[in-house]
């Protein structure tokens, strides 16, 4: 019982302002994105990490969302692994989608 009340304690709050699971993914997913076009250099020279941090903070003005409320609502989630696994399920779903339309347009000519 004494676990139980401990882990409890832990438990992140609910950010007053709380990002929608569906728009939170759509967050994750541009993120990712992002990350993947940074991550093909093999090195990552300091002009290209402030180029980095400026496009990480256009997704987030693109989805009009503060870096510190994305923040807050990550720790959120992040503290509910059921609830983290769904979001994940839809950024996977997200990056799929994208994936087969760009497959569609490349072998349709578009």
């Amino acid at each position: 019982m004494l676990l139980f009340l401990l882990s409890c304690q832990n438990k992140v709050k609910r950010p007053e302002a709380l990002i929608e699971k569906q728009d939170f993914a759509a967050i994750l997913s541009d993120l990712h994105l992002l990350e993947s076009a940074y991550m093909t250099g093999k090195e990552v020279p300091d002009s290209t990490r402030e180029a980095y941090l400026r496009d990480y903070n256009i997704v987030f003005q693109i989805h009009h969302v503060d870096a510190s409320v994305f923040f807050k609502n990550f720790a959120y989630y992040k503290d509910d692994p059921e609830l983290m696994n769904e979001i994940y399920e839809m950024v996977n779903t997200r990056l799929q989608i994208m994936e087969d339309q760009m497959l569609i347009d490349v072998e349709g000519g578009h």
